[in-house]
């Protein structure tokens, strides 16, 4: 449940990324890192999903499940997501004076970047330029689910790391961070996260059924110091920016979930409730805050 805190806490430095930006203060310059965690945590529901329901099967059940994941990933990100371009959509058809030729216009030049299909640098035609998530997770997560389904279980602790370790290489050989410019670039960026995330779930399954455990003091140490870590990420979103730096970032993001969902001490049952319910209104927070940010500002009179 820790790690429900750290995703409300890393959702908020991408909120508070984009408000930075848009009121030009230099603060979480380096927020955007907080998508890695989100990322690298879907990954893990990916590989949970596959352990639980798809590993061991044979491969037609395999490739069957796989649209069965795709359904409720559809039926639990894209309605707030429509949600949130359709209410940017209205708004700039009614403040920016669209009519009727600019909206079907706005609407031909959008469709193809709500989904992330097009081939072309993104302009942010659908004005909601931040959700760009939701696509690269749900085509990232169905690449990453569909690759372990075929490599199977033990094959799949070689493939995860392998597709990660390649998505990095990518970013990191052609622009040396980690960033959105391309329509293909941020579903890269998702399998490389995803796979991650994956191969974490792989393996803390594989320790759990060996029964590897560490004693408690050990335990306890790991699980302070890995806590101790994301306090010190969290405090580099404030002045961080894009570079090299971000894949070590990413390493460390890495080892701490791994150290949290292998040793997953128990906390009070009232912090574990009020974590559950941070964490789970994350998705909401990211998915709306930006058009909240810029309907918002537009009204105060700011441009951006």
């Amino acid at each position: 449940m820790t790690l429900e805190l750290w995703r409300f806490f890393f959702c908020f430095s991408v909120v508070m990324m984009h408000l930075c930006v848009r009121l030009d203060v230099k603060l979480f310059s380096a927020g955007y890192l907080g998508v890695e965690f989100f990322f690298i945590l879907t990954g893990y529901g990916v590989g949970m999903f596959y352990i639980k329901r798809l590993a061991g099967q044979p491969l037609p059940r395999r490739m069957k499940g796989i649209v069965t994941y795709a359904r409720g990933r559809i039926q639990k990100l894209y309605p707030q997501y429509a949600l949130a371009v359709l209410i940017m959509f209205v708004f700039h058809v009614f403040w920016d004076r669209l009519g009727l030729n600019g909206s079907v216009q706005a609407i031909k030049e959008g469709w193809q970047e709500f989904l992330w299909l097009q081939c072309q640098p993104h302009g942010g035609n659908i004005q909601v330029v931040s959700d760009w998530y939701v696509p690269a997770m749900f085509w990232g997560s169905l690449f990453v689910l569909l690759a372990m389904c075929i490599a199977g279980k033990r094959l799949a602790m070689v493939v995860c790391p392998l597709l990660s370790l390649a998505g990095y290489a990518y970013f990191f050989k052609l622009i040396c961070k980690i960033d959105v410019i391309f329509s293909y670039y941020p579903v890269i960026r998702a399998i490389a996260g995803i796979s991650l995330g994956a191969f974490i779930c792989l393996v803390t399954k594989w320790l759990s059924d060996k029964e590897i455990c560490l004693g408690p003091r050990l335990s306890t140490a790991l699980y302070v110091f890995a806590n101790l870590l994301l306090v010190a990420m969290f405090a580099m979103t404030h002045f961080g920016h894009r570079g090299w730096t971000d894949f070590l970032f990413i390493a460390i993001f890495a080892l701490c979930i791994f150290i949290l969902l292998w040793i997953k001490l128990p906390l009070p049952q009232k912090a574990e409730a009020l974590f559950g319910r941070l964490g789970s209104v994350t998705y909401s927070i990211y998915i709306f805050h930006l058009p909240i940010i810029d309907i918002v500002l537009t009204l105060c009179g700011r441009s951006f």
